[in-house]
């Protein structure tokens, strides 16, 4: 490869890259004393062959250094970008530019041609003009847009209407990088013009396609957020109707008050006000309300921390379909009242603090959602106690029995102690299972001390080898939830009768291959 070095103090260089079809582009700054006319023989990117580039050094180093692209050689009226850039070619080589060009087809510009250029250093940038009185702020910050490479972007409220007077720079100094500079303004700056106070303006710094710009209103979404309080309605006598809130990333996780319709068909779908968020954005957010004086989160699945997202369209305004809170379906709260057995293996039980469990000395007491988590002492686990089965003798199974009422979910979350000390696993780490029965007792399985459960709410499909003739099917039951089968698996599907609640069927084994799956509500 033929290139020409031209010295540049303290190892810094500019890398200007060009195809051979666009031999007109040129590049003309302090570094060549804003040349325009010379376009160097092309050479290869050792670190992208598809890309040919050539070398080019020359200004000051410890300066800011402006440039600019021109698209016909030796023709200024044809210069890129209409404002300037400047760089400071610090000691080391740390503020490096790769400077390069390719076909790209570009909104911005009136060209099929890709200029500019890139930070290797991954500096912060910001943004600043007469509205933010050129000062250093923690709203002015350029971010680099998810899923992109070196497009820095912010939005900001302009305060006032008419024109204004920008530039970006290096984060809390004009010494390392800014641009924004126009040759033909005395004072230097880029600007635009705003109709209306307090508009939203976005500007955007894309560092590889040596793009800037402000303006391009930002598309906003209004978004409105439901959701279904039926179950809760029905389940906590806590429930305060007045406190439901949607919080998410979209308002600070600050609250914005969900009300309900009472005309409506389903009098217990809460809807928030209409929110504006950013196209493009992607939000995570969650219901609450208040129950007993404490506030109740919502959590997809049922399961704690798992927040609900949302990708905001580009379009002016989107209703979200109505969610249950905590994703609870009437059918999962109880039709009766429903005796729940308890039981776990303490053999070779030991706590998360060490303490291996004595059966002759300590004793064994069951918290949880149901008893509303007291604290973890004796005195207030008191009444739930767990006893030695013994069954079979010698074993170390214990039990423990609580009825829950008609209403109350069928999701139970708890935890075992041992002498009332939270130390089966760490904080927040529990067991969590289904009350799957319809019939009024339910056994749930046997738990592992120590051994934490995370049922899901169906599945478990298991078949098992032929036994004169049948096919034994088993999987985890629940309302609603049907066994089906086919001959193929494109179908037709259809429904196993009694199978709904059920967990298990011994079904003929007949001829040919045969299908089964789980169909749920």
């Amino acid at each position: 490869m033929n290139k020409k070095l031209i010295t540049l103090g303290l190892g810094a260089m500019l890398l200007l890259a060009s195809q051979s079809v666009q031999a007109q582009l040129a590049i003309a700054g302090a570094f060549n004393g804003w040349n325009n006319t010379g376009v160097p023989s092309p050479g290869t990117d050792p670190a992208n062959p598809t890309i040919t580039t050539n070398i080019m050094t020359g200004g000051t180093a410890g300066n800011l250094n402006p440039f600019k692209f021109i698209r016909d050689s030796g023709n200024w009226s044809a210069t890129f970008p209409a404002n300037d850039c400047k760089i400071n070619y610090g000691p080391g080589g740390s503020n490096t530019v790769y400077f390069y060009t390719n076909t790209f087809s570009d909104g911005w510009l009136p060209s099929s041609k890709r200029v500019g250029f890139e930070d290797p250093g991954n500096m912060a940038f910001e943004i600043l003009g007469d509205f933010n009185g050129w000062a250093s702020s923690a709203g002015n910050q350029l971010g680099l847009k998810p899923g992109s490479i070196g497009l820095y972007t912010n939005i900001y409220i302009i305060p006032t209407a008419g024109g204004h007077s920008f530039k970006f720079r290096t984060q809390g100094t004009w010494n390392n990088f800014q641009c924004g500079a126009d040759f033909s303004d005395g004072a230097g700056n880029a600007g635009f013009v705003t109709t209306t106070a307090n508009q939203p303006i976005l500007f955007q710094l894309d560092l590889p396609n040596g793009r800037w710009q402000a303006g391009g209103p930002p598309v906003f979404c209004d978004v409105q957020f439901s959701v279904d309080m039926t179950v809760v309605q029905a389940t906590d006598t806590g429930f305060d109707p007045t406190s439901v809130t949607v919080n998410g990333s979209m308002n600070g996780w600050g609250g914005a008050a969900c009300t309900n319709n009472p005309a409506a068909a389903n009098t217990n779908v809460y809807t928030s006000p209409k929110i504006n968020i950013l196209a493009g954005t992607g939000i995570q957010y969650q219901f609450r309300y208040v129950s007993g004086g404490n506030t109740v989160y919502d959590a997809l699945n049922g399961v704690g921390g798992q927040n609900r997202n949302y990708s905001v369209p580009p379009v002016a305004s989107t209703n979200l379909p109505a969610v249950y809170f905590n994703d609870a379906l009437p059918l999962d709260i109880l039709n009766m009242d429903t005796t729940v057995n308890f039981s776990v293996d303490m053999t070779n039980a030991v706590g998360n603090d060490a303490h291996t469990f004595d059966p002759v000395n300590d004793l064994l007491f069951i918290n949880g959602d149901f008893s509303g988590w007291v604290a973890w002492t004796p005195i207030a686990l008191t009444t739930a106690g767990l006893t030695c089965a013994n069954t079979p003798p010698g074993s170390s199974i214990y039990t423990y029995s609580k009825t829950f009422t008609q209403g109350s979910p069928r999701a139970v979350t708890y935890k075992y102690a041992i002498n009332g000390v939270d130390d089966e696993a760490g904080a927040y780490i529990n067991h969590f299972r289904y009350i799957r029965s319809t019939n009024g007792v339910y056994n749930l399985p046997l738990d592992v001390f120590a051994s934490m459960v995370v049922e899901a709410k169906v599945g478990g499909l298991a078949i098992g080898k032929p036994v004169g003739g049948n096919i034994p099917v088993t999987w985890s039951g629940y309302p609603s939830v049907r066994l089906q089968s086919a001959t193929s698996l494109a179908g037709p599907w259809t429904d196993v009768p009694n199978t709904d609640t059920q967990n298990s069927a011994s079904l003929s084994a007949g001829s040919g291959a045969k299908y089964f799956r789980l169909k749920k509500p």
